[in-house]
């Protein structure tokens, strides 16, 4: 897991660095944006947990796991504004 999210969480960097000095328009209409912010949201938050997680004590173990989910959360949503910019398919014709 800890692998996975530096992975993750550099490709999304580079994805953000990349968006921010290539697009000339609105970044925060770009499905790539939030996505990327998504990931590193959730990987970038929970890297130290998925690290150092068998290190820590049981008690603090158990609040980590309320960081964890309210992390979650918030790159879902996230995720969700990606799907939000999608635009649909124009029909031409028919119904």
């Amino acid at each position: 897991m800890t692998m996975e999210s530096i992975i993750l969480s550099s490709v999304a960097i580079y994805t953000l660095y990349r968006l921010n000095f290539n697009s000339k328009a609105i970044i925060y209409r770009d499905k790539q944006f939030w996505i990327s912010i998504g990931v590193v949201t959730y990987f970038g938050g929970n890297l130290l947990l998925f690290a150092f997680g068998y290190l820590i004590e049981t008690e603090f173990f158990n609040s980590a796991w309320i960081i964890h989910s309210g992390l979650n959360i918030l790159a879902n949503l996230f995720y969700a504004g990606g799907f939000l910019c999608l635009h649909p398919r124009l029909s031409i014709g028919g119904s």
